[in-house]
């Protein structure tokens, strides 16, 4: 217990001591954990607003006018034996009339001498296939039937959406790649530096017998606390960010805490590797 604390001790001391150094170091690794979060965040949010437009993302057939039930279900029994589809239901000109004005209000409609909307056939797809090419080549094969007077399908946005969802999860597993190598190299130098500053130290220690891990802790804890105080400032700073994004984007979802206590054990993760990787090279005993 007693190595435990010296090495606590004398990793605190160097933290200190060079300031610069540990500046420069603590600053590189904290902007690039907040670029991390970052992307984590729009990517958390992308896919948040993915999900709740999969939800309502529906093809409605609105029937031409005279069509018959005969007609309705045999189309209906068409839809619902294309794969992909979760359901298919027939929706009233008045329940499509009500849903208006609930989503709009009736202004709209006031004065208009009756209801202006036909019935309709209403077609969901299972999650998967909502923001694929099944919408498009669903509309395609039964947008053109003759019970059929017009077609309501999902705009281009949704199939953006998407895409861009998919990029910022692409970035920031990248960019957590990229994090990982580059925190390793400057935790790496960080402690090398410290190893040639105390190379005095280390030979008479070597020379009193004191063991390997004992010379090698308290550098070891030097990364690691240079990692956690990075990742404990990124969290602060995500989270400060997020806290004045709110006023402009009310809806925006924060990450989650146990992101943020990841964000903390990564960097102290990366400053443990860090500091492994430059005993291993330049310790040579």
């Amino acid at each position: 217990m007693r190595a435990f604390f010296y090495a606590l001790s004398q990793a605190i001391s160097s933290f200190w001591r060079r300031s610069f150094v540990t500046f420069l170091s603590i600053t590189t690794i904290t902007i690039a954990l907040v670029i991390l979060g970052a992307f984590a965040i729009v990517t958390l949010n992308l896919r948040s607003t993915l999900g709740s437009l999969k939800r309502k993302v529906h093809l409605e057939f609105y029937l031409r006018e005279g069509a018959t039930k005969a007609d309705a279900s045999s189309f209906i029994s068409k839809l619902k034996s294309e794969e992909g589809v979760e359901s298919v239901e027939f929706v009233t000109a008045e329940r499509s009339r009500i849903e208006f004005i609930e989503e709009y209000g009736d202004e709209l409609l006031r004065g208009l001498p009756r209801n202006p909307f036909p019935p309709s056939v209403r077609v969901r797809l299972s999650q998967a296939l909502t923001m694929g090419e099944a919408v498009t080549n669903l509309a395609d094969k039964f947008g053109g039937e003759d019970i059929v007077a017009e077609l309501s399908a999902p705009n281009k946005i949704a199939y953006r959406l998407a895409k861009l969802s998919s990029v910022f999860l692409i970035l920031t597993i990248g960019w957590g790649i990229i994090l990982l190598f580059a925190s390793t190299v400057i935790i790496t130098n960080t402690v090398r530096l410290a190893i040639a500053q105390r190379a005095d130290s280390i030979s008479i220690m070597q020379l009193v017998g004191a063991s390997n891990g004992f010379i090698r802790m308290p550098f070891i804890f030097e990364g690691v606390l240079h990692g956690a105080f990075s990742g404990g400032l990124a969290w602060l700073i995500i989270w400060g960010l997020t806290e004045a994004s709110s006023y402009i984007l009310p809806g925006i979802i924060p990450l989650p805490m146990a992101i943020h206590i990841a964000i903390i054990l990564l960097g102290g993760a990366f400053g443990g590797v860090g500091s492994l990787i430059a005993l291993r090279k330049y310790l040579k005993y």
